[in-house]
């Protein structure tokens, strides 16, 4: 499924965007969904979206629609990091490697202790999952699944899931792919380090916002 994706994707970037390197495409579609899931308050995106045509606005929608639809069928996923891997687009200077996905899912099983969750919820307090090398969010999409797979998607209010990349398009994909998952509606931070963009050392929080279904988002941009 994710072939598909990679396939829309990569005809944008032959056609309608020929003149964007690949790299710098997906960095701006990424921009461009964040920053309509945050509000529209980031005006210096806003800025860099005013760039494009209403044609290539309509086509990076396009793809956001085939996005979510691939969300609602294989919801905790991690799409966007198979997707960034699958076109080549990793950093190869940064040593960048995703884990699969089912191996990210092992691991949070073998981390997961229902109990302290359990303990926590009841003292009133959260238990925190902290990825301090994010990527594209699949550790902690992967401890989210097995919350909800075990105790049901109530529980996740129970939890604080945290991550920090040096990676700017990594920052972006970890935090669109937490809130299309309803995994960040309390305050969930998702930060940069480092000194692989012009944003250096900047920290990205999130606000507080309801969670978002899916099935209720009207895209356009």
């Amino acid at each position: 499924m994710n072939s598909e994706f990679a396939k829309h994707f990569e005809k944008l970037a032959g056609s309608k965007f020929g003149h964007i390197h690949s790299w710098d495409l997906f960095r701006e579609w990424l921009s461009a969904v964040w920053w309509m899931l945050d509000g529209g308050r980031d005006a210096e995106r806003k800025q860099r979206l005013d760039r494009y045509t209403a044609e290539q606005g309509a086509e990076l929608a396009g793809l956001l629609n085939e996005y979510c639809r691939m969300v609602e069928q294989r919801p905790f996923h991690d799409i966007l990091g198979d997707a960034f891997m699958e076109l080549d687009l990793a950093s190869v200077h940064a040593g960048q490697y995703f884990t699969p996905f089912h191996v990210c899912r092992m691991m949070a099983e073998m981390n997961f202790d229902e109990s302290l969750l359990r303990q926590k919820a009841e003292a009133g307090e959260k238990m925190t999952v902290c990825d301090p090398a994010c990527g594209s969010g699949a550790m902690l999409l992967a401890y989210g699944q097995v919350i909800h797979d075990k105790m049901g998607r109530d529980w996740l209010r129970h939890a604080e899931f945290y991550g920090m990349d040096i990676d700017e398009r990594c920052v972006l994909m970890a935090s669109i792919q937490l809130r299309m998952n309803g995994m960040d509606s309390f305050g969930r931070c998702m930060g940069m380090i480092g000194a692989m963009s012009e944003q250096e050392g900047q920290v990205v929080s999130l606000p507080e916002v309801p969670a978002i279904t899916v099935g209720q988002l009207e895209l356009s941009l």
